[in-house]
């Protein structure tokens, strides 16, 4: 993933929707879990093993953290409904009529029936790894849909938000992130409403997501988070309920974020805290690779170099077995062993051939 190389997606339905998820599709089998409800192909089964402790403990700490009971009725009542399939052609047979994802999409989240839609390889026929993360980043979709009972947020904060419930730190997003702070290439926030179409672009928005979800969370925790969210249950807007929240527009924090992210040395900041690892050996390949290419092509400036007289040589050699008898060529000179060397003059110099 983006480490999220898989494509998650909430689908917020219309009404011209089905009234449910559907009926169980043939050769599928019910698998029932602690906290999940497995709709899964036999010959699939042991992903229910891999994934209980995600329907228990993963699920409880994203509920908790958005301070949401996982077993109050309303839009997403428990369990949570993971239909698991093979490949990701097959999503068409599970998901709820009328509500097939994008051709694009991978993992999708239907936070209305609080079901997941989960495929085992991605489009390229790669299995996909961390399974557990995937369905932690669509079970926090479905908490915060519940949270805010049907109100719309940006996509930046719920995308950030599950990216942090369920990853947390990235080598892959820290250097990427890091990369557009260094060449002024961040996209405003406003921007990431819609998907990108290319996967750097894709990739480049859930970092940025993330990390100004995680800039807030360290300027007032969950807490705030939370707080922000019951402004938006009261009637507020989320512009509304951010100013109440943090004391400051979206705007003024992102402006504050990106001076932290690109004013001065304030990149740097990407190294500090439970990223400083990370933050140091993405630097360090960075550095390790502009060195190797350098040396690289001073080795291959110094091997032109030494071949140059080498060429030069050899063509003259050619040239000698080329051409007819040369004036400046003088055969059957005796060396000093009795024996006949060849000589040749090049630009007033005589050389012997040996």
């Amino acid at each position: 993933m983006i480490r999220l190389a898989v494509l998650a997606l909430t689908l917020l339905l219309p009404s011209s929707v089905s009234a449910g998820p559907g009926p169980i599709p043939e050769g599928f089998q019910v698998v029932e879990s602690e906290g999940c409800r497995f709709v899964i192909r036999p010959a699939n089964s042991r992903v229910v093993r891999e994934l209980a402790a995600t329907c228990t403990d993963g699920a409880d700490r994203i509920f908790a953290q958005l301070d949401v009971a996982r077993d109050s009725s309303g839009m997403s009542p428990a369990p949570i409904e993971i239909r698991i399939v093979s490949e990701p052609a097959e999503m068409a047979l599970v998901v709820p009529k009328g509500a097939a994802p994008p051709a694009w999409s991978h993992a999708v989240a239907y936070p209305e029936w609080g079901m997941v839609v989960l495929p085992l390889r991605h489009r390229d026929g790669r299995p996909v790894e961390d399974l557990d993360i995937v369905l932690e980043h669509e079970i926090s979709h479905l908490a915060l849909r519940r949270a805010l009972e049907d109100r719309p947020v940006p996509r930046w904060f719920s995308e950030g938000i599950a990216v942090i419930q369920s990853e947390g730190t990235s080598l892959n997003r820290s250097s990427v992130l890091w990369w557009a702070a260094f060449t002024d290439s961040l996209t405003p926030l406003r921007d990431i409403e819609r998907y990108p179409e290319s996967h750097t672009a894709v990739t480049l928005a859930y970092a940025q997501a993330a990390d100004f979800v995680g800039y807030l969370l360290r300027e007032g925790g969950w807490f705030n988070v939370r707080v922000l969210l019951r402004y938006m249950k009261r009637g507020s807007t989320f512009e509304e309920a951010f100013e109440d929240a943090y004391g400051r527009s979206v705007p003024q924090m992102e402006k504050r974020w990106r001076k932290r992210l690109t004013g001065g040395w304030g990149w740097l900041s990407l190294l500090t805290g439970a990223g400083a690892i990370w933050g140091a050996i993405t630097l360090l390949f960075i550095l390790a690779y502009i060195s190797t290419r350098r040396r690289q092509r001073q080795r291959l400036a110094q091997m032109e170099e030494e071949e140059e007289p080498i060429e030069r040589l050899i063509g003259v050699i050619e040239d000698l077995e080329e051409r007819a008898p040369d004036p400046r060529i003088r055969k059957n000179l005796t060396g000093s062993g009795g024996a006949k060397d060849t000589v040749v003059e090049i630009d007033g110099k005589i050389h012997t051939l040996h």
